[in-house]
């Protein structure tokens, strides 16, 4: 796994963006890392009204960029939020995707942490909006926060398919919380059980079947966990049979975890409309924050030959 030591904070000035300035001050001083504060003057704003400002527009946008950067290094100097950390300020306009990207890019951020909600907190995340954006198209791990910052992460719940994701999910959470406890959870479906009953398949035999893909789950999750390197007394695996976009969310409101970290295949063009159905579900359903990591390497078979 890349070591963490950039992180990069997009802060649009909103309260949710304001959880993601104190969570990335809270893992950039666990990682001994530096941070960035990338902040955009939406360029869409001023196009509006070029027409009737005329040759004022490019003095009002400076005048902006200059407010938005006082603002934010006001922020970063609070001692209680910056946790002793100094904090590199980028203050830009035009479009937040591209501003965000550019910059990240350049500093070759390995963490990017941006809020669930923007500076509208009417919209709710979802296609469209510069986090789902740029959660699709990142090539580094994107922290969404969704809840204020009360300290490291305390439990975190790792949904495994068994691809390579999964094993950078659990190193990547190692690393930016090392003190937390730990859920394995592997969910998988069985679709065509009716079709065996149906074909004469006996419940017994159904229900032996589903037994041995339980174990056989149970088993290569206790295999990764050594392989990853987590103490026994940090984690517990959990497999449960029925659709991951339903039984993740669920099963992390039951338990109250601080963080779900979740991986994503691919960086192919299509990704710009397509996320991932199950990521995207937890997304919106979960009250934990999200932490999705990219493995830009095709989805692994592994799963399918566990399960035959």
């Amino acid at each position: 796994m890349t070591t963490i030591n950039n992180i990069m904070v997009a802060i649009d000035l909103s309260p949710s963006s304001l959880d993601a300035l104190d969570r990335g001050f809270e893992i950039t001083a666990c990682l001994n890392a530096q941070i960035t504060l990338t902040h955009c003057i939406e360029i869409d704003f001023f196009s509006g009204i070029r027409e009737l400002i005329g040759t004022k527009a490019e003095s009002i946008v400076s005048k902006a960029i200059e407010n938005s950067r006082e603002q934010i290094e006001t922020l970063a100097s609070n001692p209680v939020r910056n946790r002793g950390i100094s904090a590199r300020i980028h203050v830009d306009s035009g479009l937040a995707f591209n501003v965000i990207s550019k910059q990240s890019e350049l500093l070759d951020t390995n963490l990017l942490v941006t809020g669930y909600k923007g500076e509208n907190e009417a919209i709710k995340f979802g296609l469209g909006t510069t986090s789902s954006r740029l959660l699709r198209k990142s090539r580094c791990p994107v922290l969404i926060a969704r809840n204020p910052c009360e300290g490291p992460y305390r439990t975190i719940l790792i949904p495994v398919d068994f691809s390579h994701s999964s094993e950078m999910s659990i190193q990547l959470a190692k690393k930016i919380a090392p003190q937390s406890d730990v859920v394995l959870l592997h969910v998988f479906d069985m679709p065509y059980e009716s079709k065996l009953r149906s074909a004469g398949i006996t419940s017994d035999e159904v229900s032996h079947y589903k037994s041995t893909c339980v174990s056989n789950a149970f088993n290569e999750l206790n295999k990764l966990a050594v392989k990853c390197g987590i103490e026994n007394a940090r984690y517990r695996s959990v497999v449960e049979i029925g659709h991951a976009s339903k039984l993740i969310p669920d099963y992390s409101k039951q338990t109250q975890f601080d963080l779900i970290v979740m991986g994503k295949h691919g960086t192919h063009v299509t990704d710009e409309m397509l996320l991932g159905s199950v990521t995207k579900h937890v997304l919106n359903s979960s009250n934990a924050d999200v932490l999705v990591v990219i493995d830009s390497r095709t989805p692994s078979l592994d799963l399918m030959h566990l399960h035959h």
